[in-house]
């Protein structure tokens, strides 16, 4: 007889293409430790997303829906089929680090009040993302954003109180609310509380969860003790006018929701009014946006195609992959290892930079066009421990991963 899962994994998906493929990747390695379930809800995906999973990892439970129910609904579905002590929401675009479900499953025993946790978040660059954790925003605090001063101020409690600015990334504390992108609940919380709220389609399903939560008088974590990559954005399209609309729509009807009686008329128009500014105001930049990426990318393909690249892997992983990297118009100028002692000699004239122990030992080389991290011998919180510490340099990181035929770039979204 199988065992029963502690974990069930719930991902909705909507055309994340090869992202949700590196997700489950890095999933399967986190399980092998503890007894799980992934199970995937499909928003009747156009691509061939539905496929693939199908294909290499045959065994995740695919449940395809006929049309798209939107966030909350396809996450309540899976949550109805779950079977775990504990469950997982998380986005197709995110990458898991091998012990991240026996940390959090410790964390929960140690600590009966917590309903949810949420872990440290990466962006695609390696650089810690404040969407971690943040507060139920009030109207003063949402125009303390608006208007920038939480990037001006972040370290002060008034004006960087939406995204918490203020509190130290690396401590562990209950907060307001955490990102739906990772939502670890536990079942004996949902049971209390209930399934997400579908009035929600996308978009702040999260944030009206955890404010549940708190009321019910459990607890929700901020967990820095593990970590996640989040690329963002890979099933929605920032640059249409159904996103600003969406966003904004979902803000006003968290609003009207939990706070609508707390204020007089007057307050009551003045946000309605912001919200619908706020989203014409997204939609603008979001636009604005899109005109100097396309841009940059013109004034790219007129200059050389050849890609400068730093590689991190295993040497065995470099041997396998140089032939089609370099024929792909990536040139390799430095080598960072898995092994301290693989940084004396150059490899096929590639000089090695160091190892993933030594990385703040060693300077990089000019012009990095990418870094690319292979997964097929090296791990994945390997990378996002590298990731993380190279963040200062600001670089683009692309992964290769073990068992997909393709790299994965925050770009090619």
């Amino acid at each position: 007889m199988p065992e029963s899962p502690q974990i069930s994994v719930i991902i909705v998906n909507y055309n994340s293409g090869n992202f949700i493929l590196l997700a489950l990747e890095s999933l399967f390695r986190a399980i092998e430790s503890v007894p799980a379930e992934i199970l995937i809800v499909d928003n009747a995906s156009t691509d061939n997303s539905v496929a693939q999973i199908r294909s290499i990892f045959p065994e995740v439970i695919v449940i395809q829906n006929s049309h798209n129910l939107g966030f909350a609904a396809a996450n309540n579905i899976g949550i109805h089929q779950a079977g775990g002590e504990y469950i997982l929401l998380i986005n197709p675009d995110t990458v898991v680090p091998e012990d991240i479900f026996t940390r959090l499953v410790n964390f929960m025993r140690e600590t009966p009040d917590a309903g949810a946790v949420g872990v440290k978040i990466l962006n695609a660059d390696g650089s810690f993302s404040v969407d971690s954790r943040h507060s139920v925003p009030s109207p003063l605090t949402a125009f303390w954003k608006q208007i920038g001063l939480d990037r001006l101020f972040p370290k002060s409690r008034i004006f960087g109180q939406y995204n918490l600015t203020y509190l130290d990334p690396d401590e562990t504390y209950p907060v307001d609310a955490i990102s739906g992108s990772f939502m670890f609940l536990r079942r004996q919380a949902i049971k209390q509380v209930g399934l997400l709220d579908e009035d929600y389609f996308m978009y702040c399903e999260d944030l009206d969860y955890c404010y549940r939560l708190n009321y019910a008088e459990w607890k929700v974590y901020y967990y820095p003790e593990t970590m996640i990559l989040h690329f963002k954005g890979v099933s929605t399209i920032k640059s249409t006018i159904g996103y600003g609309l969406n966003f904004n729509r979902s803000l006003y009807l968290f609003y009207k929701k939990h706070f609508r009686y707390k204020f007089s008329f007057i307050l009551h128009v003045i946000i309605l009014s912001g919200v619908t500014l706020r989203g014409l105001l997204v939609y603008t930049q979001h636009q604005i946006k899109n005109v100097f990426i396309r841009l940059k990318h013109q004034l790219q393909k007129s200059e050389s195609k050849e890609k400068n690249v730093i590689w991190i892997g295993s040497v065995s992983d470099i041997e396998k992959s140089m032939e089609w990297l370099l024929s792909a118009g990536y040139r390799i100028v430095g080598i960072i290892t898995d092994r301290p002692g693989d940084d004396k000699n150059p490899m096929h004239g590639i000089p090695v930079l160091g190892s993933v122990q030594n990385l703040n030992e060693f300077n990089l080389p000019p012009r990095i066009d990418d870094v690319i991290c292979s997964a097929d011998q090296f791990s994945y919180k390997s990378i996002l421990t590298t990731m993380s510490d190279l963040s200062k340099w600001n670089l683009n990181y692309t992964i290769l991963p073990a068992r997909i035929n393709s790299l994965i770039v925050k770009s090619k979204i």
